[in-house]
């Protein structure tokens, strides 16, 4: 990732409607018909080593009625995924956490499924997913998880190593055919003790604080650490905003992270948009074929773990490490 003004739009509606308001004689009432209830599911394969076998989980919820409610899911769902050569993997009902960070069954209605896929199902082969309800109802559609890649600094997949504080240093990897995107996040633990003796307001600091990282295109397999990671966090809060800035220089002492890098298929990048995320384009695509919509992704995932403090013999010096620039 190195890479003439007039009335506002909403002011002149309101002024539109008070030089309308002498000559309209009536209201004419309008009757707002039910919505149809449609399927959306949200499904993602991942491949993710040190794990034995591929995981997927899927996320499925109807539509909202007219009173904002959303509309009855029967939990008679059967969810199937055929790796390819036809091994096939039926999913089961997990709670909805499985699928949704912080979700709970008031502020996240819907049904969350998971399972361990066929052992077939590995990185450039195409996974295929057929759902259907009680009422007859069905959603298809495939993925061809993207290729396998290593993480090559600042310490091989899965490897820990440790970086002096107030140091920067690149996160690099190799590149995934089929990936279209690296989304990559970091778990920063301790940071909220680390960062407190500056301001007591830290004390509101999510700990771990995670924050995201993107390298946009199929071949940008670098980012820079920390300082590259959490701009699409920033402004979320003011102690957020505050505390990232605070990383702009490296990591302090008593902090550690955990270090994900995701090699992301094209229906992944083509759903995973909102807020300053849109690889490629503001609309969300969808993957998922029948009677609704939705996503069916894939992604390859790495992880590195970096601590700060004084190498030892058992945790090695991180590569790459370097000054900020001044």
């Amino acid at each position: 990732m190195r890479s003439g003004r007039g009335l506002p739009t909403f002011a002149r509606a309101a002024a539109l409607l008070l030089l309308l308001a002498p000559s309209a004689c009536e209201l004419t009432e309008v009757t707002i018909a039910d919505s149809e209830d449609v399927l959306l599911a949200e499904a993602y394969v991942v491949w993710a080593p040190p794990a034995p076998r591929a995981a997927a989980t899927v996320f499925v919820h109807g539509t909202l009625d007219a009173e904002g409610l959303l509309q009855g899911l029967s939990p008679d769902l059967l969810i199937e995924m055929i790796a390819e050569g036809g091994a096939r993997s039926a999913l089961l009902e997990v709670p909805a956490e499985v699928c949704v960070s912080g979700a709970s069954p008031e502020t996240t209605p819907g049904r969350c499924y998971a399972g361990a896929l066929a052992q077939s199902a590995r990185p450039g082969t195409r996974v295929t997913m057929e759902l259907e309800t009680v009422d007859g109802r069905s959603l298809t559609g495939a993925t061809v998880i993207p290729q396998d890649f290593a993480i090559v600094g600042p310490v091989a997949d899965g490897r820990t190593c440790r970086v002096p504080e107030n140091r920067l240093l690149d996160v690099m990897w190799t590149t995934s055919p089929g990936a279209w995107a690296y989304p990559s996040e970091a778990s920063l633990r301790g940071i909220r003790r680390a960062l407190l003796p500056k301001d007591p307001k830290f004390e509101l600091l999510d700990d771990p604080l995670v924050v995201f990282g993107l390298a946009i295109s199929d071949q940008d397999t670098i980012v820079s650490f920390p300082n590259e990671y959490g701009l699409f966090d920033r402004f979320s809060d003011d102690v957020t905003t505050k505390a990232l800035i605070e990383l702009q220089d490296g990591l302090q002492s008593g902090i550690s992270a955990t270090v994900t890098v995701a090699a992301a298929d094209r229906n992944y990048v083509n759903w995973q948009r909102g807020g300053n995320f849109n690889p490629s384009g503001l609309v969300r695509v969808p993957s998922l074929r029948g009677d609704g919509t939705g996503v069916l992704g894939s992604t390859v995932q790495k992880t590195v773990s970096i601590e700060v403090g004084i190498p030892t013999p058992a945790t090695p010096e991180c590569e790459g490490i370097r000054f900020p620039p001044v």
